[in-house]
């Protein structure tokens, strides 16, 4: 039992070894990012709600990529461009025995998940800084900007994929 042990502290000092980079699985490179603070959670940039003067439409092209939680602000690798801040209407973050988490809806997020929404790219500063429900912080100030109206886990076949569509319904012919 022992030996175990010491093999399994053995393998979990050197998985500490290494490079710190974030990859950006989609070019397999390194992307420097600062990391968030050791004490702190990332920043979520939000939207207010649209009762409360946010914005009530969103871009609707189909984003998707891998969720960055390591880094100053929630981020999303959807390019090799690397991380852009996540602006987004819904999510909490917490911090569990696991590692930092975003709640969405019905869904727990980690750092590394795939996760796809509606949305678009919108620059460094979102055209219309009145509807976010707090100014962006100063760690996140000059990083790209996604909106992603709602976040969802996914889809098996990858993020940038559309799903098949269903078979046309048969068709009743007249003999």
């Amino acid at each position: 039992m022992r030996p175990r042990l010491a093999l399994v502290l053995a393998l979990a000092a050197l998985a500490g070894c290494g490079d710190r980079g974030d990859r950006d699985p989609a070019a397999g490179a390194i992307v420097s990012q600062p990391p968030a603070p050791a004490d702190r959670l990332p920043h979520l940039i939000l939207y207010k709600r649209a009762a409360e003067g946010g914005p009530d439409v969103f871009m609707e092209a189909r984003i998707g990529g891998t969720l960055v939680l390591g880094g100053p602000c929630v981020g999303l690798y959807a390019s090799r461009d690397g991380p852009h801040a996540i602006v987004t209407t819904a999510g909490t973050l917490g911090q569990d025995g696991e590692g930092i988490f975003l709640d969405v809806g019905p869904h727990r997020f980690r750092d590394g998940d795939r996760i796809v929404s509606g949305g678009g790219f919108i620059g460094e500063a979102p055209a219309r800084a009145d509807l976010l429900a707090a100014p962006i912080p100063e760690a996140c100030e000059g990083m790209p900007l996604v909106e992603l109206s709602m976040i969802y886990p996914a889809p098996p076949e990858g993020p940038r994929q559309v799903p098949d569509a269903p078979p046309p319904p048969p068709s009743a012919s007249l003999s």
